[in-house]
């Protein structure tokens, strides 16, 4: 069945560091099952992988490994999607499906956009839900998958909206 995956090394004891430096990634199985439900497809279609990182002062990645980061991860203080901050993307007024997966070492998310307006839920890790479920905010664990679909016909010409995280920052 159609999924959005995510890979990423599995060497032991250190998977979690490899991950965190860029050895992941994520790729999408299209399913000719989903044609008839007339989802969001091609530049309508983004997969997002998001992340949170610690710099260093020349902007390399910061990963301490202590007693405390080897079992619960790293938290990072900047937060990425798609391995840019503060991302911008510009979206036509039209439905729009988000593959959404967190690829943070500890970072547990609650999304929600900040207009307050539902996220349309429509599948998880494990592909489509049997219907979709509207939602005002999604917890996202790491390594989780949520897809969602967004209309930005509703909204006005020029209007900004910023996908949030409702959680409360977690100790570095």
């Amino acid at each position: 069945p159609g999924a959005m995956l995510w890979y990423h090394d599995h060497a032991i004891d250190v998977t979690g560091r490899h991950a965190y430096m860029g050895l992941s990634g994520v790729y999408v199985i299209n399913d000719p099952a989903e044609a008839p439900l007339n989802l969001p497809t091609g530049k309508s279609d983004i997969a997002l992988m998001l992340q949170d990182r610690l710099f260093n002062s020349d902007g390399s990645l910061n990963y301490p490994l202590t007693d405390t980061t080897i079992p619960t991860g790293v938290f990072g203080d900047t937060l990425l999607a798609n391995g840019a901050t503060q991302p911008y993307f510009q979206v036509a007024r039209r439905k729009m499906r988000f593959r959404i997966v967190n690829g943070s070492n500890g970072r547990i998310y609650t999304l929600a956009l900040s207009t307050g307006d539902p996220l349309v839920q429509i599948a998880t890790d494990s592909g489509l839900l049997a219907a979709p479920v509207s939602r005002s905010s999604i917890p996202v664990s790491p390594v989780d998958r949520v897809e969602v679909v967004i209309d930005f016909a509703t909204y006005g010409r020029g209007t900004t909206l910023v996908r949030k995280n409702h959680n409360p920052p977690s100790p570095i």
